[in-house]
């Protein structure tokens, strides 16, 4: 079996393609949110759905983070 400090030692591109394989090795159907995570992407749709919800780019995140 691969260790992980050989995986760390592979170039980055290599790690990305190892990654996408692993997640594609896994069934969807064992993918499962909890009763709390449900009821917050419930929470965000609706918002969402009631345009409550402020979009931001990254570079808008990036100012305000810096502004603290």
């Amino acid at each position: 079996m691969i260790s992980i400090n050989e995986i760390l030692k592979l170039p980055v591109s290599e790690r990305l393609l190892l990654l996408e394989k692993i997640w594609r090795s896994i069934p969807s159907d064992n993918l499962s949110l909890s009763n709390a995570q449900e009821n917050e992407l419930d929470r965000r749709l609706e918002r969402l759905q009631k345009n409550e919800t402020k979009f931001l780019t990254w570079d808008e995140v990036k100012k305000s983070l810096h502004k603290k």
